[in-house]
């Protein structure tokens, strides 16, 4: 079931990219991610009986935590995206609204957020706000579980500049830090070989200092359990590309 809400959604990405999105995107491993989040339920000892991912994007991860018996819900701000995860997981329900002013019915064991979707905030008091929201959307000691690309990760992994050729589209990616060295543009140049079609998505992602994360989930009751660099159980190290926070709603 797909719940539109389209009074919260105020941002255009992710609308003609969904269509090649699952292609774009085919070397993530939504399994591995989906027993890496298992594996933190386990250790932190929480068994969830319903949870929410947000900026779910067409539901893969929803559809494998489901399919290991979780109660999944999705909340995406596209509405493209979340047509294609209905077609992909019959029976789950998604919710278009934006995780910055997300209202649903209910409460939640645990609520997550994986790959780069907390980085589209580009402002603390944004980030601020999904915190106080997945705040009230948690059950006490429910856990959330999210993760961020780093700065480190912003400024040397993207290349300024990189051509994809993937039948049937050609893909340009073009990255560059502002000035501020702390937002990325990173420009998507889609060219599709037989109709000829061509778009663009400007996507932007902010890094965030480690102790900036932690002081704005402390002002939002929550109490940081654990922070892992990447998706191991190891501590993050300076050079790690994503870092993975544990909190526990207080």
């Amino acid at each position: 079931m797909l719940i539109r809400k389209n009074r919260s959604v105020i941002m255009p990405a992710y609308t003609q990219f969904a269509e090649v999105y699952d292609s774009y995107t085919g070397n993530r491993d939504y399994s591995s991610w989906a027993d890496y989040i298992l594996s933190l339920w386990e250790k932190y000892e929480i068994k969830p009986r319903k949870v929410l991912e947000l900026a779910c994007g067409t539901g893969s991860l929803v559809s494998e935590l489901r399919a290991r018996g979780f109660d999944t819900d999705g909340l995406d701000m596209s509405l493209a995206m979340l047509e294609l995860a209905v077609e992909k997981v019959p029976g789950a329900n998604f919710h278009h609204q934006d995780m910055r002013l997300m209202d649903l019915d209910g409460n939640f064991d645990s609520v997550v957020c994986f790959f780069d979707g907390m980085n589209y905030l580009l402002d603390e008091k944004d980030l601020e706000k999904v915190f106080r929201n997945v705040k009230y959307h948690l059950r006490d000691g429910g856990l959330f579980i999210f993760d961020l690309l780093s700065i480190h990760a912003l400024k040397t992994l993207f290349e300024s500049r990189k051509v994809i050729r993937n039948s049937p589209y050609t893909v340009v990616s073009e990255a560059k830090m502002q000035k501020n060295n702390q937002v990325m543009d990173f420009l998507l140049k889609f060219s599709f070989k037989d109709s000829g079609e061509k778009f663009n998505e400007l996507h932007r992602f902010r890094g965030y200092d480690i102790r900036t994360v932690v002081s704005l989930l402390e002002m939002n009751d929550f109490e940081l359990v654990a922070k892992f660099g990447g998706y191991t159980q190891n501590p993050p190290k300076s050079n790690s590309e994503r870092i993975v926070f544990v909190a526990r709603k207080s």
